[in-house]
């Protein structure tokens, strides 16, 4: 058991719920706390401020200068103990069924439960690398199976798990241990089911009317009902068992890496298993309707190849480019018919979206449009600790909200037509790498995205697939753009930063990263066409496809398989960098 008496920690999000329970708990344990709180003199905020060993401080997780601010409080109030643990729990939860939901919304809910948590974790680091202590990040049963009508939170807390297993790799070196807590369904002012029904409704009433009218008010009346009566039947109302938790989380000598108090004890069960295929001989039966047309993210790589291969079966392809008078879109209109057409698309762009919407719509006249291949994604920073927080955002725009994007923009269409989604994600939306950890975020929230959505679109008998390719030799992959990024990544790094990494750890770190290149990239990406026009073109296509090397399928099979601790030793050893 830790000892209490010298030791500090911080928690976020004690307004409310779990983090207001653990700040008194701990506070009575003898740990001096810091609890952050969006109101701090509203709500729960005022009865914590008479203890006596308990900080109330404004945090608001998505605003940097408060957690500057919270930084700097605590360093002068430490005294002679030390910052033990930091529990990441502030969330919100916004939203409903994807159509429904405007990207605003879905964009405030990745700012503070993933983007919040990484603020502050970065933020106080180095006082933990001091005490050799913990980060605490409380995730959620939703970040192992996603959730209909909660496809957003559960994207973001899958990638909480994400940014926690690669951070614990990657923090190994300094002695840091990095947990999460991944609690069932309890009754909190989050999940209160009113409240839930309540916003439902606020939801549905606030939607356009197209939506309105495709759904239906008494699908909306359905979905409220059913929702309500299925937060309260699996609803735990003892969220001591979550406190529990996260006491032992800060107070064990040896936490594991993962608490699930609640009813469902192991989640991550259910989401290995959720994008499992329909197995059907019709994932062999190809289809080629007459006047649909694909669009595809297509400067080079996949999305280059696929648009060749498609424009040679004869379809009609809109190949969206980030540069349509780069080398590769030159390349693309040399080689394909006349059909073919290549239009401006950046996929970060709410603006570019729209515009290359309205483009294909009007192209496409009365014909019905098949499928969207989302193709379009960055890699792009390096350890977390080194990598600037805006660095990270990007790519989470990119490889996360370019899909969401996209998808979104085109759904009317695709129900119409009952089409079909394609998105490449990644194997890194299946397991996280030390030094990837930005990018397999992206790859985990956009994963659970579509499941999320194939969920959601299944009553209008649209299909939505992923495609998780192993490593292929790509323009994202290749060895000189690779060791740019992260060379780039180091040099903006801050001087306070750079004390705790040498020189040489660096130079090791760049020849780790090209050993890992050299070694498991393939050189067949034709393997990964294969997968996306079976996608396309398939009567009745997997759920999801994994093209990649017998090696790299083979190791990850095994890894999924092994203990964490022994799965995290083995990635350690073969991908982090000991300073």
């Amino acid at each position: 058991m830790v000892i209490s008496n010298n030791k500090a920690v911080l928690i976020t999000g004690c307004d409310t719920g779990f983090g207001f329970h653990t700040a008194k708990r701990l506070s009575e344990k003898g740990f001096q706390v810091f609890a952050g709180c969006l109101s701090p003199l509203q709500n729960e905020g005022q009865n914590l401020s008479t203890y006596p060993n308990i900080h109330c401080l404004k945090m608001d997780v998505s605003l940097e200068q408060d957690i500057e601010s919270v930084l700097n409080y605590v360093k002068e109030n430490l005294e002679d103990k030390e910052l033990w643990a930091i529990i990441n729990n502030a969330g919100i939860s916004k939203g409903s069924e994807i159509e429904m939901t405007t990207i605003q919304k879905m964009e405030e809910v990745i700012d503070v439960n993933l983007l919040g948590t990484i603020r502050v974790t970065k933020a106080f680091l180095p006082l933990l690398r001091k005490s050799k202590g913990r980060v605490i990040n409380v995730a959620s049963a939703a970040g192992r199976l996603t959730m209909p009508g909660f496809v957003t939170y559960s994207a973001s807390k899958q990638a909480i798990i994400a940014f926690s297993d690669g951070l614990r790799l990657e923090m190994q070196k300094f002695g840091v241990s990095v947990i999460t807590i991944e609690p069932w369904m309890f009754r909190t002012r989050l999940s209160d089911p009113t409240g839930v029904s309540r916003h439902i409704e606020k939801q549905w009433t606030e939607a356009e009317d197209d939506i309105r009218t495709a759904y239906t008010a008494a699908y909306a009346t359905q979905i409220q009902k059913s929702t309500k009566g299925l937060f309260a039947w699996v609803m735990d109302s003892n969220i001591c068992k979550v406190i529990d938790a996260m006491e032992a989380a800060v107070t064990s000598e040896c936490p594991p890496y993962h608490y699930r108090p609640g009813r469902c004890t192991d989640p991550d069960d259910f989401g290995q298993n959720q994008s499992s295929s329909p197995k059907s001989s019709d994932s062999e039966t190809k289809i080629m309707p007459s006047n649909k047309h694909r669009c595809s993210g297509c400067d080079s790589g996949f999305g280059h190849d696929l648009a060749q291969r498609l424009d040679d079966l004869g379809l009609q392809v809109f190949a969206g480019c980030l540069n349509p008078e780069g080398e590769g879109a030159k390349n693309l209109k040399k080689s394909a018919s006349a059909k073919l057409q290549v239009l401006p698309l950046d996929v970060s762009s709410e603006e570019s979206v729209d515009k290359f919407h309205k483009q294909v719509v009007q192209k496409i006249k009365d014909n019905k449009l098949w499928a969207v291949v989302c193709n379009a994604g960055m890699n792009d920073g390096a350890e977390i600790f080194w990598t600037n927080t805006d660095i990270i955002q990007r790519v989470i725009d990119v490889n996360t909200f370019g899909v969401v994007r996209v998808t979104k923009a085109f759904l009317p269409q695709l129900c119409k037509s009952k089409g079909r989604v394609v998105t490449v994600c990644s194997a890194a939306s299946l397991y996280t790498y030390a030094g990837m950890v930005p990018y397999c975020m992206s790859k985990h929230a956009a994963k659970s995205f579509c499941d999320g959505l194939r969920l959601e679109l299944y009553r209008f008998g649209v299909k939505v697939v992923t495609i998780d390719p192993w490593m292929y030799k790509t323009n994202i992959t290749k060895e000189d753009f690779t060791v740019k990024y992260i060379t780039k990544t180091w040099e903006q790094a801050p001087a306070e930063i750079k004390e705790f990494y040498p020189e040489e750890y660096f130079q090791r770190y760049k020849k780790v990263i090209i050993r890992f290149l050299n070694y498991a990239i393939s050189d067949k990406p034709q393997q990964v066409i294969d997968c996306l026009e079976e996608a396309v073109m398939a009567l009745s296509p997997k759920y999801s496809y994994n093209p990649g090397t017998v090696y790299s399928r083979l190791s990850f099979w095994l890894i999924r398989r092994l203990p964490k601790q022994l799965a995290d030793f083995i990635l350690h050893e073969e991908f982090a960098t000991k300073c």
